[in-house]
C-alpha cells in the first residue's frame, strides 16, 4: 500500500458519497502520559482500518449510512482533520450505538435552508502530519489518538447530558452527537494496479451556522498575542438574509465570552476539560440550523484536545480521587473561580483593550454578568485557597466582582460598557475598600502591576490546584484539622 500523502485527495470531493459504518464499542482515549499507553494491539494494522475494527465482521445493513459531501470545511492536507459539511442520503433504520437521531428534511417546514446538513469530522491517516519526537510517533498513530480522544469526549458529554441535560444540543455548548463511524474507502493501489479497500474512524455531529473567533477576526498569528475584530458585518456561509455578526460590537463580543466560559465551566462540572482553548475551536452564531434568528450562541468544534478525568492514569492511582472534586459541586463552579485574566490571554483584543491596562476590570465584568461572588441557583464557589497570597488576590478580585454585581442588581436592564467600568472611582468613595485599591494601584514599590503580578498563575495546574489534593494529603490535612479542633479532654488524654 503507498503510504505517501497525496497531493489532492479526490475522495472527498464534493458530491462525492461515503459509506459509513457505525464503530461500535470505539476504544476508550489513550496517550502518553496523560492516558493510559495504548496495548500493542490497539497500534497494528492502523494503516487499513482503525483499532478493534473488523473489516470481515458481519455488518447488520440496517445500521449503515451514506453521505453526501457538500462543502469541505477544513480541507489542509498533511494538517489534521477534515471537516466535511454532509447532508444524509441513506438514513440508518436503527441505532447500533448511542447517540443522538441524525437532522431530517421536513417538507412541512421546508425553507432555502432547511436541509438536512450535518459535520463528519474524519480522521485519514494519509492526511495527517507525522508526531513530534514523542508518541505516537508516525501519523496513523497520530489520527487514532486525536481520533479516539475526540470520540470518549462527545459520547462522554453524551452520557452525562442524558442525566443532567443543559449541556449538548442547542443551545448548548456542545454540538449534537451524531455517533463514531467507519469510513469504507475503495482506492487503486498505484503499484499494484488493483482495486482495494481501507477503512478510517470519523464523527459526526451537529453543523453549526455559525463563524470561529478566528474567523471573526482579520488577522491571527499563533505567534502574536493580539486578535484584531473585522471591521464590518460577517455572515456564516448557507446564511439567511439574518445572522450577520458585527466583532466591532463590544457587547456582541462580551457576549461570546460569556457564553464560552460558561461552556467551559459546565463541561469541568461532569469532569472533561480543554487544555488548548483558542480562538480556533469557538464557534459563534446568531441562527439555527433552519437559518432562522436565535439569540447569540457559542459552541465548541474540536474536542480531541479534552481530558476526561475519570478516564486518566490519576484517576486510576489509589492515592488519587477516582472522580475530580470539581465534579462534587453542587452546581457548575462560578467562572470567577477559574479565570483569571491571564487564563484568555489567548483572547486578547476581543475582549476590551483597557483590560490589558486595568486587568481588576475584568473581574469587575464577571460579577457584572455572573452576579455576587457566592453559592446561586447556577453556580458554586470554592471553600479553600491554594496559599495566603492567593486568598489576598482573591478577596481583592471578589471586591471588584461583588461591586459590580451590585451595580448590576440596581439597573437590571443596562448593557455592559465602558460607562459600567467605574469601579475603582466608587471604590475610592467607600472607606472599606480603600486598602484594596491602595493594594491594587500600589502593589509591590508603587509599580503598575503586570497579570501575574496581581492575579499570580491561577492559571497553572489543569485541575484547578485550590480544590484538587492527593487521599493521602487530604487524610494528613483532615488529621491535622482534626488534633486543632479537639476538645481540651481528648487533649488532654
Amino acid at each position: 500500500m503507498n503510504h505517501e500523502v497525496p497531493k489532492n485527495c479526490p475522495w472527498f470531493d464534493i458530491g462525492q458519497k461515503l459509506d459509513l459504518t457505525p464503530r461500535v464499542n470505539p476504544p476508550e482515549p489513550w496517550g502518553y502520559g496523560v492516558y493510559p499507553p495504548p496495548t500493542p494491539s490497539q497500534l497494528d494494522n492502523l494503516a487499513t482500518h482503525p483499532s478493534g475494527f473488523d473489516p470481515n465482521a458481519y455488518i447488520d445493513k440496517k445500521t449503515t449510512v451514506t453521505v453526501k459531501i457538500i462543502k469541505r470545511l477544513s480541507n489542509t492536507l498533511k494538517h489534521g482533520h477534515q471537516v466535511l459539511l454532509c447532508k444524509m442520503t441513506k438514513y440508518p433504520r436503527s441505532l447500533a450505538q448511542p447517540q443522538m437521531p441524525f437532522p431530517r428534511f421536513d417538507p412541512k417546514t421546508k425553507t432555502d435552508n432547511s436541509v438536512n446538513y450535518f459535520i463528519l469530522k474524519v480522521s485519514d491517516g494519509l492526511l495527517f502530519p507525522r508526531g513530534l519526537s514523542v508518541p505516537p510517533y508516525d501519523n496513523w498513530q497520530l489520527t487514532e489518538h486525536f481520533h479516539v480522544r475526540e470520540s470518549a469526549a462527545l459520547r462522554f458529554h453524551y452520557e452525562k447530558h442524558l442525566v443532567r441535560g443543559d449541556i449538548m444540543g442547542p443551545p448548548y455548548h456542545v454540538p449534537s452527537y451524531y455517533g463514531t463511524w467507519i469510513v469504507k474507502l475503495p482506492y487503486t493501489d498505484q503499484r499494484e494496479g488493483v482495486t482495494k479497500i481501507r477503512y478510517f474512524g470519523a464523527i459526526a455531529t451537529e453543523y453549526i451556522r455559525g463563524l470561529s473567533i478566528k474567523n471573526l477576526c482579520s488577522s491571527y498569528d499563533p505567534e502574536e498575542t493580539r486578535l484584531v475584530p473585522k471591521n464590518y458585518n460577517v455572515k456564516p456561509e448557507y446564511r439567511s438574509a439574518l445572522g450577520s455578526m458585527n466583532p466591532q460590537d463590544e457587547t456582541f463580543r462580551l457576549d461570546v465570552l460569556k457564553l464560552w466560559l460558561e461552556g467551559v465551566v459546565k463541561s469541568l462540572h461532569v469532569g472533561v476539560q480543554w487544555c488548548n482553548l483558542d480562538p480556533q475551536i469557538i464557534l459563534a452564531t446568531v441562527l439555527d440550523l433552519n437559518g432562522s434568528s436565535v439569540p447569540t450562541k457559542v459552541v465548541f468544534s474540536d474536542f480531541s484536545r479534552t481530558e476526561i478525568y475519570e478516564k486518566t492514569q490519576l484517576a486510576r492511582n489509589p492515592e488519587w480521587p477516582n472522580r475530580h472534586p470539581l465534579t462534587e459541586l453542587p452546581k457548575p463552579p462560578l467562572p470567577f473561580e477559574r479565570f483569571g485574566i491571564d487564563a484568555i490571554s489567548l483572547f486578547l483584543g476581543w475582549y476590551p483593550q483597557r483590560w490589558e491596562a486595568s486587568p481588576w476590570l475584568y473581574d469587575h465584568w464577571l460579577g457584572w454578568v455572573f452576579g455576587r461572588i457566592e453559592d446561586s441557583s447556577e453556580y458554586s464557589v470554592f471553600r479553600t485557597s491554594n496559599s495566603d497570597y492567593e486568598s489576598r488576590v482573591r478577596e481583592l478580585r471578589k471586591i471588584v466582582a461583588d461591586l459590580a454585581a451590585e451595580s448590576r442588581s440596581s439597573q437590571p436592564e443596562a448593557s455592559y460598557g465602558e460607562d459600567c467600568e467605574n469601579a475603582i472611582e466608587e471604590l475610592r468613595s467607600r472607606k472599606a475598600d480603600e486598602w484594596a485599591v491602595r493594594n491594587v494601584e500600589t502593589f509591590k514599590n508603587d509599580t503598575p502591576p503586570s497579570c501575574l503580578t496581581m492575579y499570580g498563575d491561577l492559571n497553572a495546574g489543569t485541575w484547578g490546584v485550590k480544590v484538587f489534593t492527593s487521599k493521602r494529603q487530604r487524610s494528613e490535612s483532615e488529621d491535622a484539622s482534626e488534633e486543632e479542633t479537639s476538645s481540651p479532654k481528648r487533649q488532654k488524654q
